[in-house]
């Protein structure tokens, strides 16, 4: 049985870890067709430089009929032994994971000190964008690593050259500090000549300024509230989410957070657990059964 999840491709850097301690292989590629980012296939960055179709590429894959054991057996998102992967056309959805570039430097971090893109690795960002074009997918996920509008400019240009053809979705997950009221009302209006629905989820983490500044070090908060409010205005709350992830440094606003936000901003609000700190789940049990 295919994994309903595998319509997916996420590009990302390989990743690992030495002695405890995040590190990251900048010149390989690692190609994703799992909710919990098992790599099927590698390539060096050299090679996808190179191709004007990565789509193609993908497609060509001998991938289909490679059987698959769990990455993690009783995972909620992953709760069959095994699973096989759809055919290469249908893919649906890709996520392109390749740049790092962000604002800020936020407490427990996945990419603490690599929040940096060579020029190569913002080249090859931008070429894998822009070769995602005329395939009709379903979405396209903005980089899931770093800030997807770190780079505004080469970003709205982006978006302005995608047509329904290429997308029908575009999904960004946002700190919400690099956009502007009028980037945001650039992306409407886009979104009006183009037919293309955007999704965009605010990473905020708090819900005052105090646990803000301890949590998304570096931000502005009232800049990201007053861009969740122009968001919200130009598009619509279905388009629009918060996203609180439960650390250590803002444990104690979670049980404020869905309805601060959705009060003052009619948007849901997406609660998650900081994989470095796993005990505060049941820490936030304790809280709302109080």
């Amino acid at each position: 049985m295919a994994c309903k999840y595998n319509d997916v491709v996420e590009l990302t850097y390989k990743y690992g870890d030495i002695q405890g301690e995040k590190y990251y292989f900048k010149d390989i590629i690692q190609l994703s067709r799992c909710c919990l980012l098992k790599p099927e296939w590698f390539i060096s960055s050299e090679e996808l430089i190179n191709m004007t179709d990565i789509v193609e590429y993908i497609y060509h894959l001998l991938l289909s009929d490679i059987p698959r054991e769990s990455l993690a057996p009783g995972h909620p998102m992953c709760n069959m032994s095994a699973c096989t992967l759809l055919p290469n056309n249908e893919i649906k959805t890709v996520m392109v994971g390749l740049s790092y570039a962000c604002n800020l430097r936020c407490y427990n971090c996945w990419y603490d000190g690599q929040h940096h893109d060579s020029h190569k690795q913002k080249e090859l960002y931008f070429h894998v964008l822009y070769g995602l074009k005329g395939h009709q997918l379903n979405k396209i996920i903005l980089t899931n690593k770093g800030e997807p509008f770190f780079y505004l400019q080469e970003t709205l240009e982006y978006i302005k050259s995608l047509s329904f053809n290429d997308t029908k979705v575009i999904e960004a997950v946002t700190n919400g500090n690099c956009l502007t009221k009028e980037s945001i009302n650039e992306l409407k209006a886009i979104s009006d000549e183009k037919g293309i629905t955007y999704n965009l989820v605010f990473s905020i983490d708090a819900v005052t300024e105090e646990i803000y500044q301890k949590t998304r070090r570096g931000g502005n908060y009232s800049r990201v509230l007053d861009n969740l409010n122009s968001c919200v205005k130009a598009f619509s709350p279905d388009n629009v989410t918060v996203s609180y992830t439960c650390k250590r440094t803002n444990i104690k606003e979670v049980v404020q957070a869905k309805d601060f936000y959705m009060n003052n901003f009619g948007v849901n609000t997406q609660i998650s657990f900081d994989y470095f700190e796993p005990q505060l789940e049941e820490e936030v049990r304790e809280l709302i059964l109080r």
